[in-house]
């Protein structure tokens, strides 16, 4: 096996033309840009980067002086392994999205990579094929190139995120109070927990872990000393007494310094009673007020669900409540299914209806009608209904299409030709759509439209002159100037003329003359 990359590729380089390094050059292009997420700019960006870079490395390749061994590519990435992931190989190739078998194999020879990968490779490092190939990249072009790369990226795999994410798990590891994954997760800007333990586990477990322990703290600093005053007790449950919503007696006791009831109940009865007695009637009233929002829910259209019930009472477990009241439950949930029921087939005949109309309306004009907020549901539940409605749409935006294309061809032989806002309202469609979707016709229309409007004004300052013409030879025959004044205030009084245009007819009119 041949250990020089010059034999492999640079020797293939060489004997390409022009056009065949512009042609690997636009394929290395199309390769990003034909891949899934391809519309994102963060991957076009990187497709256009790899892209010159590779031009740049093509462009050079017929004039090198030197061999690319393996041993160039085994330094470069041995210094970009060790500046971006700290000598990790497996972290490294977390941060490029790269399996780590691949780069095992390029630091130890046995295979070399693809232009298409080290293009990837190098744009995550900063570094140009170039470059990297020479064997040219230590700490410092690094650091330099780092420095020179957008620390702005949302790609979870760029070492830059990844460096400025690990910096600041670290921070987090160092403050105090102790914050918890959740606001971790929130400052740094990710929406779920897997792209964060994917790529800084030990981390996250450490400010999970240190977290948990400042609660857990917290919790045994909340065991106040036991209160041995009886006046400052009794303050203290007079305090609770007054309180709304009124404490439990647990919690009562805590205040006090007790780790149970039993000592406030042995040494202050009457006020434990009371205690009781108060949280016992916040309760009742609480289960009254919702006995009755549950039994006022019987009587809405549409029936609300279990779960929408659950939402109103701040996320209260229905579980409770049908311990308590199992008939009324029972009769709230037969009263959804059979309105689920009934719905479905006011749903069939809805779609049904929607055949016959005209213009025929979306799915999801049917589904809000229904008070549906998506349009799967109706698929699942009547598939074929669906499909004929989208057929039917399908076939009557086809038949409107060739409508408005007729209407705008016809439009061209209309005196005066019409402007494309009057077609939208004849036709009810926006002007953007008309230029979008007709877009030959539109811009046929417009010209055509332009042009009659230039030869109209064409012919009305011909007319206009003319008017000018003859007046001022009236004036001359009578022996006076014609000036500007005096050929205005013998124009037609029901026409509205534009000073200016009469001095530029009056001028014309005078060289026409061979007036001074």
């Amino acid at each position: 096996m041949n250990h020089n990359l010059s034999v492999s590729t640079c020797s293939q380089i060489t004997r390409v033309g022009s056009a065949g390094r512009h042609h690997l050059v636009e394929s290395t292009l199309a390769s990003y840009v034909g891949t899934p997420g391809c519309g994102s700019k963060t991957n076009f960006a990187q497709g256009l980067w790899v892209a010159q870079s590779v031009g740049q490395f093509l462009a050079a390749a017929p004039n090198l002086q030197i061999h690319l061994h393996r041993t160039n590519i085994k330094q470069s990435l041995s210094a970009v392994v060790d500046h971006f992931s700290e000598g990790n190989l497996s972290s490294f190739a977390k941060q490029i999205q790269f399996p780590a078998l691949p780069l095992r194999n390029w630091l130890s020879g046995k295979s070399l990579p693809g232009l298409g990968v080290l293009g990837k490779l190098c744009y995550f490092a900063g570094i140009s094929i170039l470059e990297f190939l020479k064997g040219e990249v230590d700490a410092e072009v690094c650091r330099i190139a780092e420095t020179n790369i957008s620390l702005h990226t949302k790609a979870f795999g760029s070492p830059q995120r990844f460096r400025r994410d690990r910096k600041e798990l670290e921070m987090a590891l160092l403050e105090e109070p102790p914050p918890s994954l959740t606001e971790v997760l929130r400052r740094l800007g990710y929406k779920s927990y897997s792209s964060l333990y994917y790529f800084h586990k030990n981390y996250c477990q450490r400010i999970k872990s240190r977290h948990l322990c400042f609660l857990s703290k917290k919790k045994l600093e909340r065991k106040l000393v036991e209160v041995t005053d009886p006046a400052k007790a009794l303050n203290i449950i007079k305090i609770a007494l007054e309180e709304d919503p009124p404490p439990s007696a647990r919690e009562v006791a805590r205040r006090l310094g007790y780790g149970t009831i039993h000592p406030l109940r042995r040494q202050y009865p009457k006020q434990y009673e009371s205690l009781l007695a108060r949280k016992g009637e916040f309760e009742r009233a609480y289960l009254e007020g919702i006995h009755c929002k549950l039994k006022e829910s019987l009587s809405e259209d549409p029936p609300p669900s279990l779960q929408e019930l659950s939402f109103r009472l701040n996320g209260k477990s229905m579980k409770k409540f049908a311990t308590l009241w199992p008939s009324l439950i029972r009769h709230i949930a037969e009263r959804y299914v059979n309105y689920r029921k009934n719905h479905w087939v006011l749903a069939e005949g809805m779609l049904k209806a929607a055949l016959d109309e005209t213009p025929p309306p979306s799915l999801l004009t049917v589904a809000k009608r229904l008070g549906i907020t998506y349009v799967t549901s109706l698929k699942e539940k009547f598939p074929d209904l669906c499909v004929e409605l989208n057929a039917r749409i399908s076939k009557y935006e086809e038949t409107n299409y060739h409508n408005a294309k007729n209407l705008l061809k016809a439009a061209l032989d209309e005196i005066p030709p019409p402007s494309i806002m009057e077609i939208s309202q004849r036709l009810n469609i926006a002007v953007s759509t008309i230029y979008t979707k007709y877009s030959e016709e539109a811009f046929a229309l417009t010209a055509h439209r332009n042009k009659y409007q230039k030869k109209v004004t064409a012919e009305r300052k011909r007319k206009f002159q003319s008017e000018v013409k003859r007046i001022v030879i009236k004036i001359c025959s009578m022996g006076q100037y014609p000036s500007p004044k005096r050929v205005a205030s013998l124009l037609k009084p029901h026409k509205r003329y534009d000073y200016k245009d009469v001095r530029a007819a009056l001028k014309s009119v005078k060289l026409e003359l061979e007036l001074s």
